[in-house]
C-alpha cells in the first residue's frame, strides 16, 4: 500500500467503526501529536476514538487531496462531522448522553508519517485555541 492507501484506509476504517482494522494500519510506536496536549500513544489515541465511534455512529473525517511534503509528510485537510447518537465518554471526562446534536469542525490540516506501510504519527493543528477534543465535550454538553 501506498502512503496515502495507508492514511486513506485508516480514515476509512474508522469512519466504519472497525477500530480493529483501522489500527492495524499503525505502528506500535504510534504517537498522535497536537498543539495543545502531550503527544498520544496509540493507546491514548484508541481511547478517545472508541469514544467517539460510540457516540458518532456517522462520524466522518471528509478528506480533501493527498501530498507529501518535502519532510516525508503525507498531508490533508478534513473537516469532521458527525450525529451524536450515543454517549460520549472520553477518557477522564463525564458522559455526556446522547444529545442528537450534529457536530462538524472547521476544515483543518492533518499529517501523516507512514513507514513500511505504518502510521507511525500523524499531526493534527486544530484551528481553535484549544485541542478538539474539548470542543466536542462543550459542543454536545451545551445546550
Amino acid at each position: 500500500m501506498s502512503p496515502e492507501e495507508t492514511a486513506r484506509a485508516f480514515l476509512g476504517a474508522v469512519e466504519q467503526g472497525n477500530l480493529e482494522l483501522a489500527f492495524s494500519y499503525m505502528a506500535e510506536e504510534f504517537r498522535f501529536h497536537g498543539p495543545r496536549i502531550p503527544p498520544l500513544t496509540k493507546t491514548d489515541y484508541r481511547n478517545n476514538l472508541e469514544a467517539i465511534v460510540a457516540a458518532f455512529d456517522d462520524w466522518h473525517y471528509n478528506p480533501q487531496a493527498f501530498h507529501a511534503d518535502d519532510d516525508g509528510v503525507l498531508r490533508t485537510r478534513i473537516q469532521v462531522a458527525g450525529l451524536q447518537t450515543g454517549t460520549l465518554a472520553f477518557p477522564g471526562a463525564p458522559e455526556i448522553p446522547a444529545s442528537g446534536k450534529r457536530y462538524s469542525r472547521p476544515e483543518e490540516p492533518l499529517g501523516f508519517e507512514v513507514v513500511d506501510g505504518l502510521i507511525q504519527a500523524m499531526h493534527m493543528n486544530p484551528s481553535g485555541d484549544r485541542a478538539a477534543i474539548y470542543d466536542i465535550v462543550d459542543e454536545m454538553d451545551g445546550d
